[in-house]
């Protein structure tokens, strides 16, 4: 059984390296460096543990008259500054080492990634053998994610330092590092007094989805400012969210089977419950932002307090009230399909005969991507089958139904009427004229 736990303590964390992959930042040749990088993370999750256990085992602040402030230094010393210090040294091993290997902004991010999850499989798998049986619950998931996210604090500072930023501070990279610090700190510290505050699962709730965007956000930096920057590549975002829930899915069965042969039904129905109500929450909140990343070229997004998911206006062009709907944020799922016309000769076609505006299919070049107001996505497109050669706006619909026949994306049709008007970034859909709804084929 314990070399069970060892396996699942391991996978539960290599989920998210697997992601990596799915995502398609990473390639065959760097999975090695990848796992050894994993591997030197347990590793020093074991050196962290051995430097508590033996030499700050009887450490204490003596603050008078201040418990409280007392237990939070203590914890910031021995918990925070002790882990992300443990969590960089993989990460300068293999730098020291194969350091052609960490030569663009999505490595560096990877890299200290996996770190991060080396080190938080190595805590689960300590977490596991002290508690017989238990291998997959709500603990292990967002220690998980709390390594992850904290690290790509310091992560997001040495991408900015290297790629970015023309005035190298490394000061910066430094206060970065005391965030990471506070921030890993203040959750730990946070465990010992959620349960007795009434409000504590908001604070704990409100501290994950800050730190989903904080990762997203780093993450989506590292892909802009890549050399291999390519706007062609998309991700398929519905079949990876799928992929992640089955990943999950399998944990909690398997975890849920394990309590049930060993324990009895009550244990395991318990550890359901408690896994699904709180962290099932979060994990849903994780995968779906993290599945749609609005990638832009050379697009650097400075950290900033905000949820994973928004509030937007459903795209109106008849007059009717603005309505709101929910929303992850990154791309939308209709851009994806859209890509795939990027570049290339396409049809659009009426989405309705009635009263339509170009009456026939059209031939059409998708030239490119533009980027207005508030990062809100169209496509530059090029009537040519007639010689006028007009251009228009396509804007991917953002509501109700928007896939015909479930695969051809539709699309609103707005006129431009000068491609100078397009370098004016404050511009928005509604200042542009809507012809008509029309979809995308391959062929007439």
């Amino acid at each position: 059984m314990i070399v069970f736990y060892y396996i699942a303590a391991f996978f539960s964390s290599w989920i998210w390296v697997d992601y990596f992959r799915l995502i398609g930042v990473t390639t065959t040749q760097k999975t090695k460096y990848l796992l050894l990088t994993f591997c030197l993370g347990v590793t020093s999750f074991y050196l962290f543990k051995n430097i508590n256990t033996h030499f700050l085992d009887q450490f204490e602040l003596l603050l008078h008259n201040n418990k409280l402030l007392n237990h939070f230094l203590v914890t910031a010393i021995k918990i925070g500054f002790l882990g992300e210090l443990s969590k960089v040294i993989p990460v300068l091993i293999v730098y020291y080492l194969f350091r052609s290997k960490l030569k663009e902004p999505i490595d560096v991010f990877m890299f200290f990634a996996v770190s991060a999850l080396g080190f938080a499989a190595g805590e689960n798998l300590l977490y596991s053998y002290n508690n017989e049986f238990y291998f997959f619950n709500e603990k292990i998931i967002l220690r998980t994610f709390g390594e992850l996210f904290c690290t790509s604090i310091l992560a997001y500072g040495i991408i900015g330092y290297r790629f970015y930023h023309k005035h190298k501070k490394p000061l910066k990279i430094f206060l970065l590092f005391l965030l990471a610090v506070f921030l890993h700190s203040f959750y730990d510290f946070w465990l010992d007094y959620e349960i007795v505050a009434s409000y504590g699962f908001i604070v704990t709730l409100f501290y994950f989805m800050v730190m989903i965007s904080v990762f997203a956000q780093t993450l989506t930096n590292s892909l802009n400012f890549s050399s291999d920057f390519d706007e062609l590549k998309t991700i398929d975002s519905k079949n990876l969210i799928r992929k992640m829930y089955k990943y999950y899915g399998i944990f909690i069965v398997l975890q849920f089977i394990i309590l049930l042969f060993n324990l009895n039904y009550g244990v395991a129905e318990k550890n359901v419950i408690n896994t699904f109500w709180f962290s099932g929450f979060i994990v849903f909140m994780v995968i779906n932002r993290l599945m749609k990343l609005k990638k832009i070229k050379r697009r650097w997004s400075h950290l900033k307090v905000e949820l994973p998911f928004t509030f937007y206006k459903i795209d109106s062009f008849n007059g009717r009230s603005v309505k709101y709907k929910f929303k992850f944020r990154g791309e939308i799922f209709n851009e994806i399909f859209v890509d795939a016309f990027l570049t290339k000769e396409a049809y659009i076609l009426p989405l309705s005969q009635r009263n339509s505006y170009l009456m026939k299919a059209k031939k059409v070049l998708l030239e490119k991507k533009v980027y207005l107001k508030n990062d809100e996505v169209f496509y530059l497109t090029r009537i040519i089958d007639d010689e006028k050669g007009e251009i228009y706006l396509l804007k991917p619909k953002n509501s109700g139904k928007s896939l015909r026949r479930k695969k051809y994306p539709i699309v609103a049709l707005l006129s431009v009427f000068s491609e100078e008007d397009l370098h004016n970034k404050n511009l928005t859909v509604h200042d542009f004229q809507f012809r008509e709804w029309v979809y995308l084929k391959d062929h007439a």
